[in-house]
Formats: C-alpha cells, sequence, structure tokens
C-alpha cells in the first residue's frame, strides 16, 4: 500500500452526528447501555483470564516468547479491520515482553485498561495506578495492524519521555515508535510520523493535519480523493505530506483534550499587513481608559464580556473624531474595537491569563497552568492585550485553517482514551464522540482522606488559612503539594510561606524548566511544593521512607476550578496506590468561582454568615460553591456544543461549495 493509499483510506470517515432532542435522549441511552457491558463481571473475569495467561508465560524461553509474539502478530495482521478478539489475546505475550524488557510486571487492572483501550471506551485509572503501561500494552497489537497508531499525551516532555523509555520494549515487539513535538524540526516529521507507534500531542497531531489538508487543498475531501483514485488519476502534491493517516489514536489524559481544551480550535494562521487595524486597536485603548463602569459600559463577570451603554456609545464616537483611525470611523467596528478592549483590561489579567516574556504575550493555559507560545487569541484581542500592556501592537493574523479538538478526534476510526477523571463528563464524551465509559478498579484500596471543604468570607482570611496549614503540616516533616489557579496567587503564596520562614518550592508557568523533577520529589519528608494547576501531570509523586506515618502527601486546593473534575485531578495526586493521603479546598466568597455564579446580594449575605461565624454558615458556604460549580459546568457544555456546531456548520457548507470535481 502506497502512502497516498494510506492516507485516502484511512481519511474516508464522516463524523457521526450530534444528537438532538429525542434522538440525543435515546442515544444517551444507548450509551449507557453501552458502558454496562464493561462493568459486568465476564469483563473483569477476561482480565483475570489474561493476567493468569501472562503468569504462565514466565517459564518460557526467549526464542518460546519470540515464537508467540509472531504467532499473535501474523493472527493480528491477517484480521486488521476487526482485530479486537486477536489483539485481546495478545495481550498476555506483549506482558511478558514488558515484565523482561521494562521490569514492570501488569496487574489485573491493568490488563483491563487495556482491553477498555481496544474496545474503544474512555477509561477511568486512578493516579499512580499505571497507565502509561497500560497504553503500551493496547499499542503494541494495534501497531501490529500497520495502521496509524498516535498516542496522544498532556504535554511535549510526556511524549519524549514514554517515547524514550518504551522504545526497547516496542523494538522487542517488532515495532518502531518515535515522538513529534513541538521542536521536531519539519524535514522530521513525516519520518517520525511513518513509526508504528507515535507519540505526540493533541496539538503537535492536529496541526500537522491541517497543513497536510492546506497543501492537498480541494481535495482534502475525502470523497474527492477517493473518486480521483478510481479514476486513477494521482494526487498531486502528496509527496510533501507528513501524516500516513488517521486510524487508532490512544489519548492519555482523555478528559484535558476532548473536554478542557474542546473549546478553543487550533488555528492555522499567517500575519497580513493591516497597519490600519494596528492604529485602530492603539485608538481604541485609547477611549476605553477614559470610559466609567456603569455610567459608559456595563461588565458580565459570568460570561468575561463588557458591553456599551448609549452614553458610551456616544462619548466614543466623540473621541473617535479626535483621533486619526478610519477603521474607528464605522460605527460597528468602532463599538467592537472598544469592547474588545474593554475586556482585555477587565478580563484579561497579567499572570493569570497571560504573562510578558521578551516583550511578547504569551497565552497561560487555564487548566494546566503552562504556557502556549505561538498561540493567539483571535478577533482582536491579543492585540488589544498588547496595547494594554504598552507592547509594540503586531499585525493581526488572518487564519487559513482551523479545527477544534472535538471535531478532530471524530475523524478517526478508533478511539480509546484514559485519565484519572472523567466520570463527571462521561454523558459528554458519549454524546460528542461516541466513547463510552468505564471505571477500572484500583490494584489497591484507596486510604485518600477527603477534609471538608472549608468556606470563608474573605480571600484575605482564606490565605492566612492556607498559610497557616501549611506550615503546621510542614512542622510535622509532612509533605505538601499546594495547588493554585494562577501565576500571581502562586506568587503571592509563595511570598507568605517565605515571610514564615517555611521553606518550599514553586512551579509555575514562568518557573517550569525542572517541572517533572519538582513534583517528582514533592512527596519527600518536609517537601513543600507551590504549583499552579496540573504542573507535573503525569509525573509520579512517590512517598519518602517514613512519611507513610505522617498520613502521606497532603494536597491543598486554594480555590475552586470551574469543573470538580479538575479539583479531583489535583487530590488525585496523593494516595496513589494505596498510600496514604488527604486532600482539603479552601473556598472564599470572593473567589472567581463564586464571585460569577452567585449573585451579589446572596454572596453578601453569605459572608455576613461567615463573618459571624453563625451556625450553618459553613454548610451555606459549601451549597453555594456547589451551584456555582454547576452552573459553570453547564455553561462550558454548552460552549463546547456550540463550537462542535460551528465546526459542522464550516465543514457543510465547504464540502457543499465542492462541485468542481476537475479530473
Amino acid at each position: 500500500m502506497t502512502p497516498t493509499d494510506e492516507i485516502i483510506r484511512t481519511r474516508l470517515v464522516t463524523p457521526p452526528p450530534l444528537h438532538r432532542g429525542l434522538d440525543g435522549w435515546i442515544h444517551g441511552l444507548i450509551g449507557r447501555w453501552r458502558a454496562r457491558h464493561y462493568t459486568r463481571p465476564d469483563f473483569a473475569a477476561a482480565a483475570q483470564r489474561l493476567s493468569e495467561a501472562h503468569a504462565a508465560l514466565a517459564e518460557f524461553s526467549d526464542e518460546a516468547l519470540q515464537a508467540e509474539l509472531d504467532r499473535h502478530r501474523l493472527a493480528v495482521r491477517r484480521h486488521r479491520h476487526n482485530c479486537l478478539a486477536a489483539a485481546s489475546a495478545a495481550l498476555p505475550v506483549v506482558a511478558e515482553v514488558a515484565r523482561r524488557e521494562l521490569q514492570l510486571d501488569p496487574y489485573p487492572v491493568q490488563f483491563r485498561g487495556a482491553l477498555a483501550i481496544l474496545h474503544g471506551t474512555v477509561a477511568e485509572m486512578a493516579t499512580g495506578e499505571g497507565k502509561t503501561l497500560t497504553i503500551a500494552l493496547a499499542a503494541v497489537p494495534l501497531g501490529w495492524t500497520q495502521l496509524p497508531v498516535h498516542v496522544l499525551t498532556a504535554n511535549d516532555y510526556l511524549a519524549e519521555r514514554d517515547a524514550r523509555k518504551l522504545a526497547r520494549f516496542y523494538r522487542r515487539c517488532g515495532l518502531e515508535t518515535s515522538r513529534v513535538v513541538a521542536d521536531t524540526p519539519p524535514p522530521e516529521r513525516a519520518g517520525n510520523h511513518a513509526a508504528a507507534v507515535v507519540y505526540t500531542t493533541g496539538k503537535e497531531l492536529l496541526a500537522d493535519f491541517l497543513r497536510d489538508r492546506l497543501i492537498l487543498g480541494p481535495w482534502q475531501d475525502a470523497t474527492l480523493r477517493l473518486a480521483r483514485r478510481h479514476f486513477r488519476r494521482p494526487l498531486p502534491a502528496t509527496g510533501r505530506l507528513v501524516l500516513r493517516g488517521l486510524h487508532h489514536a490512544i489519548i492519555d489524559e482523555a478528559d484535558s483534550l476532548m473536554i478542557d481544551e474542546a473549546v478553543t480550535p487550533l488555528i492555522i494562521s499567517r500575519p497580513v499587513d493591516n497597519q490600519a487595524m494596528v492604529d485602530a486597536v492603539l485608538a481604541a485603548r485609547a477611549i476605553a481608559i477614559e470610559l466609567s463602569e456603569d455610567t459608559d459600559y456595563t461588565v458580565d463577570e459570568r460570561h468575561r464580556e463588557a458591553a456599551l451603554t448609549p452614553a458610551g456609545i456616544a462619548r466614543a464616537a466623540t473621541r473617535a473624531a479626535e483621533l486619526d483611525s478610519a477603521v474607528m470611523e464605522h460605527p460597528h467596528w468602532r463599538r467592537e474595537m472598544v469592547e474588545t478592549a474593554l475586556r482585555a483590561a477587565r478580563f484579561f489579567l497579567r499572570d493569570k491569563q497571560y504573562v510578558v516574556q521578551d516583550g511578547a504575550i504569551l497565552i497561560v493555559d487555564e487548566f494546566t497552568g503552562r504556557l502556549m507560545p505561538g498561540r493567539q487569541w483571535q478577533q482582536g484581542l491579543h492585540q488589544a492585550v498588547e496595547a494594554k500592556e504598552g507592547l509594540t501592537v503586531n499585525r493581526p493574523a488572518e487564519s487559513i485553517a482551523q479545527l477544534s479538538f472535538q471535531t478532530f478526534f471524530r475523524f478517526f476510526h478508533h478511539v480509546g482514551g484514559i485519565t484519572g477523571t472523567a466520570r463527571e463528563c462521561a454523558r459528554e464524551i458519549w454524546a460528542v464522540h461516541q466513547r463510552p465509559f468505564v471505571v477500572i478498579p484500583r490494584h489497591r484500596p484507596d486510604r485518600a482522606q477527603r477534609h471538608r471543604p472549608r468556606v470563608f468570607a474573605t480571600a484575605a482570611e482564606k490565605w492566612a488559612a492556607v498559610t497557616e496549614a501549611i506550615a503546621a503540616a510542614h512542622a510535622t516533616g509532612r509533605p505538601v503539594l499546594v495547588g493554585t489557579r494562577s501565576i500571581a496567587a502562586s506568587e503571592k503564596l509563595s511570598a507568605r510561606l517565605t515571610r514564615k520562614l517555611v521553606p518550599h518550592k514553586l512551579l509555575n508557568a514562568v518557573r517550569h524548566q525542572e517541572e517533572a523533577e519538582i513534583v517528582a520529589e514533592a512527596g519527600r519528608r518536609g517537601a513543600v511544593t507551590i504549583a499552579t494547576n496540573m504542573a507535573g501531570r503525569g509525573t509520579d509523586i512517590r512517598l519518602g521512607g517514613d512519611v507513610v506515618a505522617l498520613g502521606g502527601l497532603l494536597v491543598i486546593a486554594t480555590e475552586p476550578h470551574r469543573s470538580g473534575r479538575v479539583d479531583r485531578q489535583l487530590f488525585g495526586r496523593a494516595a496513589r496506590q494505596g498510600d496514604p493521603g488527604a486532600g482539603a479546598l479552601f473556598i472564599s466568597c470572593e473567589d472567581e468561582l463564586i464571585v460569577d455564579y452567585i449573585p451579589a446580594l446572596v454572596r453578601r449575605a453569605l459572608q455576613a454568615l461567615l463573618a459571624h461565624r453563625s451556625p450553618g454558615a459553613q454548610a451555606a458556604g459549601l451549597a453555594a460553591f456547589r451551584r456555582a460549580q454547576r452552573r459553570a459546568e453547564a455553561v462550558a457544555f454548552r460552549q463546547r456544543v456550540a463550537v462542535l456546531r460551528q465546526d459542522q456548520w464550516i465543514q457543510e457548507n465547504l464540502n457543499a461549495g465542492r462541485s468542481d470535481f476537475g479530473f
């Protein structure tokens, strides 16, 4: 099969429809019925039988083991388009290779997780249960099909680490593996994507996919490519394509790509010479700083929007007449530009949504706390933030290709995912991606303690309590991992601990060079680690020798997230594989989540109750917090559905316009 044939065949996928109304309700019932299969005793028994078969292989010589590998590889290859039975049967021999090459002996629950991936589910496995090996067990038989297998990790570090550490294991199984990360040069990408199993990130794979579509031009539509192939006409320019196709995807930390990053599409853009727009951005900033809230504009905290009032519109028109900007002469564009400038000033804060490095704006990922170099906000917002910071306003970029992750994953024939937290979004994963959801039980009993969240009237009281809790734990030698929502919060907490003479390590988007090493050491005696959100995700935190007797790792969340699932991700860093550990959440009525989703009147009443330590104040605070989180999750879900429908509309209209086959 030629590379072009592979591209044509593997991308001939029509994304499933997004069901609505009664169809959506029935489709949801089908999803719950499908998921029942993976929780039945016979599914667990199948995994146990595979584990027992693996134990029997310990007596095999290397030659006998190789013969078994060859036999299973041929069986998978013969049935590569319907290889579930053959791939599942191969897991014991693949696991024995892992034991001999990696000195890792898979648990029965890891066989169950590998089976779940092969069945195309999204599986929830607790932190520390061995997701990396579970993925590798499933990736080998999928790689034997000779169809593309992409393992998508949470970041470049994990892609490089896993590809390097598992290379010998894959080689013994007869497969080559590679990695594609941000700094992989373009000339090397095609060769790396040609490997049987490719470790990369969702961002890099989607970017390469979009660049290939630009090269294919009108032939990016799979139906047209198939028709041209039928008439034996070669496709132009296919020699410059990077990917050999999309077929199998295994998504590590699946909730991150399928849910958290689903709203923001990946965009391929190019700068355009538009000095008039740059002048308009500067003029809008000059107008915005002279406007008064409530009189000239109103703000919507929940949706992060600002809107000019009639008085503000008139004042902006008067002020724009004094400025030399052709764009600002038009009423619609003037209002749009000024409101964007107001949004940038009010809702996009330095060291929270972005940082400034070397005179440039670098966006901070809200969910991971990591910098996203090369990313820009759209519709003039990025330039508005540059103007706010007094930086050189760069030319706006022209979008030439874009796609969201939730649409991208619907192009694959087979998608399996694994993560530590996904049960909260199981229905959405089924509705959008048609992937059932299964919870894989722990290998050892869970010994985690979940302390009751503490609610405070003000942020100052909350931070004082957080500081005291850290200092008290540190005094006993117990390790503490502290999660913050922003860089600014992590820096302020660091300053507080410094004043109390509590030694600690700070990890955020501007201090990330040794991220994995810092997080890996967070479980040693006396360690205090401050990290923004999920920094170091995918890195095991092992407890020091005498830390178990102290109660294990204490994880403190200093502010609730808009999704309870993300809070649970942070708490999942403690109590891995049966270790002891604990998690504590601190909330204040001035936290962003509470401010955005609880009415001001209710918030002030709650603050009064908390300030006077009234009976039931804590219970009322927790009820308000849970209501705010539910409302935030509902808003985020509606945003993701809107992005998906927008993608569908774009795809349908673009395809409808291609009536010239050009044979």
